[in-house]
Formats: structure tokens, C-alpha cells, sequence
């Protein structure tokens, strides 16, 4: 598997901007040692900068990582561009903000929706159970954790959970995927460990769905999924118009994420007048609209679609 230095380096450098104070090299935290399981992975990643301690010279790492911080880690891991951006604050910007998203997280959030990583129902969800709370703050699970990465790495939810060697497999407890439907945890786990994001026994033979993720797992975790390497997309060269209610462009989006596995820019005619403008423009009435380069596909239509994108696929 090939290292993708670019987005390693986005990755963590998001990373850093969830954890405050100044930076200190690994080896002067006065609370990891080298016999810490995590020095590795936090020495690494000090000493390239991107990992930040607090003023009294510690790292804390069993402290946990809140729902704010993993919304900025995933949007620096996806680089997203700047009309991608654009689109998704235009959509949800509002939605993040009246639920209580704390505003320097709120791009982050409004990306996280707009790409499947999370759905509003399930923001919806964890703000009911505090997790974006300015006082109190509940911190996300695990097996939640694990599923809004699966899915910002576009890693498809698997019912093979043979590569999983934890003890607690059968207790991991069960997470919404992007359609809102309660699925096995497992099933996003093992697509982590499939690629080498999480470890088959997990954390000393346990996953421990219930846990929240401390920030030295995070170290590690920002580590490995850096390293992954995602199938190539071409975000620059499509476009997709959908307007809000479409049930077809839930469809569509769900299939280049999950099947496709590619990044579009959407344009939503129900929430951006320029876009409505240009669809208007160009003669189109119904959405989907999906354009690759010079070619144009009308409506949700599978097998069309896929034909796009058989050249790259062979």
C-alpha cells in the first residue's frame, strides 16, 4: 500500500489544531515515556510538529477526543476544495451551528454531513446525548468513531468480520450507518482493519465499543489512516446538481461514495442561486445531474454512471 505524504501532512496537521497550547517534543512530555505503548506514534508525530502538548510540559494522553475535534480531523484528512466547502456550508452550515457546533468546528461539520459521514439525524442524535456540549461535554464511543472514519475513508461497512481478533467481537454494540439503519459496529471495524487503520485485537485483546477514543489511540490512529491511500478520485472533474428532498440524489451521492468510491463537487439548486442559475442555464430539468469531463448523465441512472468512470476502472 502506497503512502500518501500530502494527506498525512493534512491529516495531522488538523490534528494539531484540535489540541491547544504550544508545541513540545515526544521525548520532553513528562507523561509519556518510552516504555508509553503510544511513544512511537506520538514521538513521530511531535517531531514533525504537527502534535501539540499543554504549557506544563504533559501530553495527556488518556484524554478523550470530542465530536468537535474528530469533525476537523476528518476535514483536514479530506483536503476538500474550496467549492466543495462552499457547497457543504451552504447546505449545512446553519443545521451544524443550530446544533449547538461550537463555530470553529463548524466548516468541519457542515463537511462531515454533506460527504455521508455523519447524517443529521445522527448529529441531531449526539447532541441529545451531549457530546457538543460547551460544559459537561459527553465524548463520542468508539464504535461511532470508528464508523464516521470508515466512512470519511470511503470504506465500505463488511459482514466479514474474520480478520477481527477481539475478545469483546460480540459486544461492540451496534451504530447507525448513513442510512440511519442500526448495523453491527463490527461491521466498520473490520473495514479499519482490513486497511490497516486499527489493530485485529484491538486494545490489549479488547475494542471496548463503549470507550471514547483517547488522544493517544488518536496518534495512532492519525498515523495509520495517513498512511492509507484511497482509490484516486477526480473531484475537480465532477459535478453533480441534486436540490434538497431529491430522494434520487441521495441515491446517486450514496453510490459514488460507497460503490464508486470518488469525490464530486455537488451543487444544490435548492441552496446556491448561482448553481440554480447554471442549471438553468444549460438546459437542465431534472436532477441528478452528474457531468465528468464532456460527458453528462441525466437522473440516477446506475449503469450510465459507472460507464463514466470504466476507463479508470480497468
Amino acid at each position: 500500500m502506497k503512502k500518501k505524504t500530502t494527506t498525512l501532512a493534512l491529516f495531522l496537521a488538523a490534528l494539531s489544531l484540535c489540541i491547544p497550547a504550544t508545541s513540545v517534543y515526544a521525548a520532553r512530555f513528562k507523561d509519556v515515556g518510552e516504555d508509553h505503548w503510544a511513544f512511537s506514534y506520538i514521538s513521530e508525530m511531535a517531531d514533525k510538529k504537527v502534535l501539540k502538548g499543554y504549557p506544563d510540559g504533559t501530553f495527556k494522553p488518556d484524554r478523550p477526543v470530542s465530536l468537535p475535534e474528530i469533525f476537523v480531523l476528518i476535514k483536514g484528512m479530506k483536503n476538500p476544495t474550496d467549492a466543495a466547502m462552499k457547497q457543504a456550508m451552504l447546505t449545512y452550515g446553519d443545521m451544524a451551528r443550530a446544533n449547538g457546533v461550537p463555530e470553529w468546528a463548524v466548516e468541519s461539520a457542515a463537511y462531515a454531513l454533506d460527504r455521508g459521514v455523519m447524517t443529521q439525524k445522527q448529529l441531531q442524535e449526539a447532541k441529545a446525548a451531549g457530546q457538543l456540549n460547551a460544559k459537561d461535554m459527553v465524548f463520542p464511543p468508539r464504535r461511532e468513531v470508528a464508523a464516521y472514519y470508515a466512512r470519511a475513508l470511503n470504506l465500505s461497512a463488511t459482514k466479514d468480520h474474520s480478520n477481527l481478533k477481539m475478545k469483546d467481537l460480540d459486544e461492540m454494540g451496534t451504530v447507525s450507518n448513513d442510512m440511519d439503519v442500526q448495523i453491527p459496529a463490527a461491521d466498520y471495524v473490520a473495514a479499519l482493519v482490513k486497511e490497516g487503520i486499527l489493530a485485529a485485537e484491538g486494545s490489549d485483546g479488547f475494542f471496548r465499543g463503549d470507550r471514547p477514543v483517547r488522544r493517544s489511540e488518536m496518534a495512532k490512529i492519525s498515523k495509520k489512516a495517513g498512511d492509507y491511500a484511497p482509490p484516486t478520485q477526480k473531484a475537480e472533474d465532477v459535478v453533480m446538481y441534486t436540490k434538497e428532498g431529491c430522494k434520487y440524489c441521495v441515491m446517486a451521492k450514496a453510490m459514488f461514495r460507497d460503490k464508486l468510491h470518488r469525490s464530486f463537487i455537488e451543487k444544490d439548486i435548492t441552496k446556491d442561486p448561482e448553481a440554480h442559475r447554471d442549471f438553468k442555464e444549460k438546459g437542465y430539468k431534472f436532477v441528478p445531474v452528474i457531468i465528468a469531463g464532456d460527458q453528462v448523465v441525466v437522473g440516477y441512472k446506475p449503469d450510465e454512471i459507472t460507464a463514466l468512470f470504466d476507463t479508470d476502472m480497468k
